[in-house]
């Protein structure tokens, strides 16, 4: 006869499925914790390890610092023969590794130079300008965009200058800054640019908040070239060659060399030393990394800290001075 189940049995088979079910929402809820828990731990180191990369890339800064002050007192002039134009190699640090690197920013072309302090265009810097886009085979008619985005007035430099109404009319519209340049990602806003004009640009410019001289010794090929029209290729490897085994100590040591005799070089704007660097420092800690892009200005014996930005240089907010260190 078929066993026939009692209301007792089938009490037992409920409690033992309510058991099961029990067991398997535990062990659910405790891998779930665990996962969670794994997920917070992880989420926690890597932003602990950010912070010290980003701590790594801060001390580097206040290295840098130090050798642009002893620099400043062990020589006159400055050239890339200089400790702090030497890279610092991928360095270990506790978990990680640490590397940085010091650029000339009086080495490129400051957009700014286009104006003088009294507000009126210098004509020189448009000239050095003009041959140096020439070089770079990219549009002149650039430059009074340029000028007008920075002058005060509205009024557009004819033929190819551009205010308000060349950019009130785009979407979505705004107007020219009518201010110096506070970045050179400011240069993708102006009528006429292109993301390839930019790209080849803003290998040779920089913005700085205030008028300042090309440094001789470490300009590159193509501004040696903007100095004049008569400076051929040849010209220029002859003053590189020159300045890699004896810097200048002067402008007008500079002048004197062969590969110069007989043009006329203007010497206005010119120098053989710098008051603005770049750091570029980098750091890695287990696989958290960060750079750090800090612009310094030395002045005697104060190393300012200008501006700073863990993001590329490009895109770097306006000027504020952030943090101003005596290095005694």
């Amino acid at each position: 006869m078929p066993h026939k189940a009692t209301p007792q049995n089938k009490q037992h088979g409920v409690a033992l499925i309510t058991a099961l079910l029990i067991v398997a929402l535990a062990t659910i809820t405790a891998v779930a914790m665990t996962s969670r828990q794994q997920i917070d731990i992880r989420r926690s180191a890597n932003v602990l390890n950010l912070q010290q990369a980003r701590a790594y890339t801060l001390g580097a800064e206040a290295w840098a610092q130090q050798i642009l002050w002893r620099d400043a007192r062990s020589s006159s002039s400055d050239h890339l023969q200089e400790l702090w134009a030497m890279t610092l190699p991928p360095t270990m640090v506790e978990g990680g590794q640490l590397s940085g690197r010091l650029s000339d920013l009086q080495s490129q072309f400051n957009l700014n130079n286009l104006l003088k302090a009294d507000g009126s265009v210098s004509e020189l810097d448009v000239q050095r300008l003009q041959r140096l886009l020439t070089y770079l085979e990219l549009p002149e008619e650039l430059i009074a965009v340029m000028i007008d985005w920075i002058d005060s007035d509205t009024d557009p430099t004819l033929p190819n200058g551009a205010e308000d109404n060349s950019y009130l009319l785009k979407d979505p519209a705004y107007r020219a800054a009518n201010q110096l340049f506070s970045s050179v990602s400011e240069l993708r806003l102006l009528h006429g640019m292109t993301d390839e004009i930019f790209q080849q640009l803003r290998l040779y410019i920089t913005v700085l908040p205030q008028r300042t001289a090309l440094n001789v010794n470490t300009m590159p090929a193509a501004l040696l070239l903007s100095l004049s029209d008569s400076l051929t290729s040849s010209d220029v490897e002859m003053l590189i060659a020159a300045r890699t085994e004896k810097p200048a100590e002067t402008v007008s040591e500079w002048l004197a060399q062969d590969a110069l005799a007989g043009l006329d070089i203007k010497t206005e704007g010119l120098s053989v030393n710098s008051k603005y660097f770049l750091l570029h420092a980098e750091a890695q800690i287990d696989t958290a990394y960060a750079q750090l892009f800090s612009v310094l200005n030395r002045r005697s014996d104060v190393i300012t800290v200008i501006r700073r930005a863990f993001d590329p240089v490009d895109y770097l907010p306006a000027y504020a001075v952030v943090n101003t260190t005596d290095t005694n």
